[in-house]
């Protein structure tokens, strides 16, 4: 396992992502987020505080109560379009319980209780990029929404720019659902379709 924290939240024109930097390298794990798992994050690293308590919140208020201690959250593989995590507890009687949970509440968790997150080594090396990889992420989306609208203004085809739109709204759905390999084959669609368009 490899230790990581929350580097930051960002917001790119095809959705929201958690870069998890690597303690001690130079590698970072991008996850796609939808918007109020990015608003939460954000406010907890900011130290903002709602005025009535948000659903984590309250997961945390009942471990308290319960005696129970988050140990660490372990991002565990990528298995058919989505991230798997593991949530360590420890209960009172000492006793070790591992539960199931998706990345974007397990990392929230961590961070509201001051938890040690890691990533398993070989997701980390097959889904995580270098610092320099961040940029490219979000030049890319950025990018392509930029052609998709010149494409518009140079009156491609309409049954082109019905295409494009339809990919999008896909692309925007597969990500809020966490389904990441069929977002990166539809991004790869974008592309093509915009690239064909140009050479029109």
């Amino acid at each position: 396992m490899e230790e990581v924290f929350l580097r930051n939240v960002s917001v790119t024109d095809i959705g929201f992502v958690v870069f998890l930097k690597s303690v001690e390298r130079r590698r970072v794990l991008p996850i796609f987020v939808g918007l109020v798992e990015a608003q939460s994050m954000s406010m907890t690293l900011s130290g903002e505080k709602q005025k009535r308590p948000m659903t984590h919140d309250l997961i945390m208020v009942l471990f308290e109560k319960m005696d129970i201690i988050l140990e660490k959250i372990e991002i565990v593989k990528f298995f058919e379009d989505t991230f798997y995590a593991d949530i360590h507890l420890k209960n009172a009687n000492g006793k070790v319980i591992v539960i199931d949970g998706r990345p974007t509440d397990a990392v929230i968790l961590a961070m509201l209780s001051k938890s040690k997150i890691y990533v398993n080594a070989t997701v980390m090396e097959q889904h995580g990029v270098d610092d320099e990889g961040i940029l490219k992420i979000k030049n890319d989306s950025r990018n392509t929404r930029e052609h998709s609208g010149a494409l518009i203004s140079n009156k491609i085809s309409e049954n082109k720019n019905e295409e494009l739109g339809v990919y999008w709204k896909l692309l925007e759905e597969a990500i809020k659902e966490e389904r990441y390999e069929e977002a990166s084959r539809l991004k790869k669609k974008i592309d093509l379709i915009i690239n064909e368009g140009e050479k029109q």
